[in-house]
Formats: C-alpha cells, structure tokens, sequence
C-alpha cells in the first residue's frame, strides 16, 4: 500500500530549528557537568592553579544555557505552537487561517468540523504518545547508566562529596532525569486521551456530546504538550511512521474513521 506522501513546513520552520538548540543544549549541560567535576577534582591536586580558567569556561557555557533555554521557552516554543495549532484548525475547517500549511499530515477523509476535530485528535495522540515511547528507549538505558554509576559512586566512595554532588545534579537534572519524567508523563496523558478518542468513535456518539468530548480531548492534549515541554525527535519519527502509518490505518478503519485514497 502506497502511504500519501507527507510535507510538514512548520516542522522545517520551527520545530528543526527547536530540535537543533535542545542538542546544543544538552552538550553545553554536559559540558558544565564535566567543568564542575573537573574543578573539584583539581582543587584537591597541584594543578588548582587552572580552576579558574575552568569556572571561567563553566560560566559562559552556563550563560549560554540560560539563554539558549530562554529563546525556546519565551520564542520558539510558543511560535511553534501557535504554528501547529493554527495549522491544526485549518484543517479541521478547510479554511486559509495561515500560510504556511501542512500536506498529507492528518491521514483522515472526514469532512471538515467537529467530526474531522476529533479524527485529528485521535491521529495526533496515536502518534505522540508512540513517538515518546520511542524516544524513552532510547534515552532511559542512558540515564540508567548514569544512575548505575553515580550510586556505584556513591556506595564504593573513593571520590569527594563535591564531585557526588554533581553527578546527582546531572542525573536529576532537566536534561536526563526530570526530561525521561516528562517524557513519560506526555507518553501516558496522549495514550489516555486517545483512548477516550477511540472509545467516542466506537460509541458512534453524535451532537452535543460528541463535540463537547472532542473539544475537550483537543484541549487536555494541547494542555498536556505545553506543560510536558517535549519536543518529539524527527529521528524517531522517521524510524517509525511507516510502521505507525499503517497502524494508524487498520486503527482508524476499526474505529469508522474514514481514510484517505492512497
């Protein structure tokens, strides 16, 4: 079966260019963890004489972090949003509210309104939560790892309190503890939510009710990014949509969501 062809701009526009600082900022995150251990190691040593080179290293790479982390929270993420969730409406009504638009993105033949709302809804948390449990088997062995040594560390001793504590500050950080929490976290609100989506086409609801479920399952899901703060890695999703596009298909038809002609 030959799958529509997908073109997603405001991923290039916006969401490449997101994924890319994110990258940089995990780096310049393990740089200063590394600066930091390094400090402490050599302030016990006779090479504390080039401490302050290296706190001079970890407070401009720590100044770049912060405001490579305020440009994606205060800029790109919330124009990105607003993008998708443009977007996201012009389908659902067929209607030019942007112009940057997305082609062969929602896989779904129901017309445009409430109904095609909820499909789309229905589509995007299949997707999302899919794509998170992608990305946590790949980043959860990582930080497993990271665990495993920072208690091996712990337990055996052998190094100061200073450097324990900076490796619980890495492991428990934004970036590697805290991300896999959220990224969970994301993972389980959009299965939920696709199971109330799912379960709302099999009831073969219609009028107020169906609406008013859509309306608030496309809210909780919006709601539900915003406060996850995820952004989903083109990689995984090039690994897995065929696989996932196909199941998205014997999905929809199983659940009476009209498809699209391939």
């Amino acid at each position: 079966m030959q799958l529509s062809e997908r073109q997603d701009p405001i991923r290039k526009k916006f969401f490449d260019l997101i994924e890319k600082i994110d990258k940089i900022s995990i780096r310049l995150f393990f740089l200063c963890g590394l600066l930091s251990v390094s400090a402490a190691y050599l302030g016990d040593t006779n090479l504390r004489s080039f401490v302050p080179i290296l706190q001079g290293i970890f407070l401009t790479a720590s100044l770049c972090l912060f405001g490579l982390d305020l440009w994606v929270k205060l800029s790109l993420s919330p124009n990105a949003a607003d993008a998708r969730s443009t977007d996201f409406m012009a389908s659902a009504f067929n209607q030019p509210l942007c112009s940057t638009r997305t082609s062969g993105y929602y896989n779904n033949a129901v017309g445009p309104g409430m109904q095609r709302i909820a499909a789309q809804v229905f589509e995007n948390t299949f997707f999302t939560k899919e794509i998170c449990y992608g990305m946590l088997r790949v980043e959860v062995p990582i930080a497993i790892i990271y665990l495993v040594f920072w208690i091996g560390a712990l337990v055996l001793g052998g190094l100061s309190i200073s450097i324990v504590g900076v490796l619980a500050q890495v492991l428990f950080s934004e970036q590697v503890g805290a991300r896999i929490l959220r990224l969970f976290w994301l993972s389980r609100k959009c299965e939920s939510i696709h199971e109330t989506m799912r379960t709302l086409f099999l009831s073969r609801a219609t009028g107020d009710y169906f609406n008013a479920a859509a309306l608030n399952s496309f809210t909780r899901y919006e709601v539900s990014k915003a406060i996850a703060g995820i952004t989903l890695s083109s990689k995984v999703f090039d690994k897995l949509n065929q696989d996932l596009s196909l199941q998205w298909i014997n999905l929809s038809q199983e659940c009476g969501v009209p498809q699209n002609q391939m």
